[in-house]
């Protein structure tokens, strides 16, 4: 005897009378299951097969469309960020910082310098840059802002193609008086566009501030060949401090000579006389004694001067004293060096004096300077008289000369 048992929606196949068998009651409850799937048993909805066909052939579409509509996307997304990448501008300064080099007129000859410290030194102003971007690059214009300093002439426009590296160079009016002009420039903004390329024209301008690292290439470095005399032009440095201190070093101050009472004898042979120094057109300085002044064979030099001495507008007198410790040896020093009638310039030389700028930020960290490189107008501002009553001072404490 079998029962009949209805569900809420549909009817159940007849199941036997409950039993001690388990595997019995799993295998009906397996036949129900399975009745319920659209492939179910016989008893099965013949409509159910082609609808669920149908709905597994959708199911697949929609799965095969999401899949493709996926991958489209991911590749959109790969061409914009690839495109994003090759527009994207990638323009490095080299060098951290902007390099100085005095340029005046003829300077490379050691020629040019300016007539006063306090007129604007014509200055090269040259930052580097390396385009690291995907594109060529167009640099339409260098815009410098610093205080103490005045653009002249822009550096020109440029085209950096990838990987490549250009030197921008902007002449530039440095005032080294300036009371706000900074030990080394700050930084300078760039306007760069993409290059116009294959019909494509050029992007808009961008301006890309670059800020250099503090104290890059302060240190002034003279090129080997040119002579020590003539460094002026070839000083390249990051520092205005240091650009203006070469210059002023450059410029000599004026120096003239008189000869003090000729008291020199063989028992006491010391020449006396009085050097005067004036400053450098406008430049404030100060005279100090130099530990780096030449040496000369047979004679010592000292001075009056107690410590640094302010140089007014009149200028300063400082009284030297030669003592003449070997006549041979300075005699033979004087005849390979134009004979006696030199003898009033060489040992003005010696004097242990420097001239150097009263404010600090515009002295050479790495030498002082000694009385020779301010003797160029030695002859023309020395009283005509000096150097007869010198030489009459060097017979009389040496006869053999």
């Amino acid at each position: 005897m079998t029962d009949l048992i209805e569900s809420e929606d549909e009817l159940l196949e007849p199941q036997p009378a409950p039993g001690p068998s388990g595997v019995t009651g799993l295998a009906a409850l397996t036949r129900r299951l399975r009745a319920r799937t659209p492939f179910g048993g016989s008893g099965a909805d013949p409509q159910r097969r082609p609808r669920a066909a149908l709905a597994g052939v959708l199911a697949v579409a929609l799965a095969a469309g999401a899949a493709a509509a996926g991958v489209a996307v991911h590749r959109a997304d790969l061409h914009r960020e690839r495109t994003r990448g090759q527009d994207r501008m990638l323009l490095h300064l080299l060098g951290g910082g902007a390099s100085l080099a005095y340029a005046g007129t003829g300077a490379r000859s050691g020629q040019a310098l300016p007539d006063a410290f306090d007129a604007p030194l014509p200055t090269d102003f040259t930052i580097g840059v390396r385009n690291d971007g995907a594109k060529a690059l167009e640099i339409t214009a260098v815009r410098i802002r610093q205080p103490g300093m005045d653009v002249v002439d822009s550096a020109p426009k440029a085209m950096v193609k990838p990987g490549e590296s250009v030197a921008l160079t902007t002449r530039v009016a440095v005032h080294c008086t300036a009371s706000d002009l900074p030990r080394s420039p700050t930084g300078a903004t760039v306007v760069v566009r993409t290059a116009a390329d294959k019909g494509k024209k050029a992007g808009d301008p961008i301006e890309v501030p670059l800020t250099f690292t503090s104290g890059s290439a302060e240190g002034a470095v003279p090129n080997p060949n040119q002579s020590q005399s003539y460094l002026v032009g070839s000083y390249v440095t990051g520092n205005f401090y240091h650009l203006c201190a070469n210059v002023l070093a450059k410029m000599p101050a004026g120096i003239s000579v008189r000869a003090s009472t000729l008291d020199a004898t063989l028992g006491n042979p010391v020449v006396r006389y009085t050097m005067h120094i004036d400053g450098t057109r406008g430049a404030s300085q100060i005279v100090t004694a130099s530990t780096t002044a030449p040496t000369m064979p047979g004679v010592t030099s000292e001075t009056d001067l107690k410590g640094p001495l302010p140089i007014g507008a009149s200028g300063v007198d400082v009284a030297i004293t030669d003592r003449i410790t070997d006549c041979t040896a300075f005699g033979d020093y004087l005849a390979i060096r134009g004979g006696a009638a030199t003898a009033a310039l060489w040992l003005s030389s010696v004097a242990p004096l420097s001239v150097e700028a009263a404010d600090p930020r515009f002295r050479l960290p790495q030498e002082q300077r000694s009385m020779m490189q301010s003797l160029e107008t030695f002859g023309e501002l020395s009283d005509d008289s000096f150097q007869d009553a010198l030489l009459g001072q060097l017979a009389a404490a040496c006869p053999a000369l």
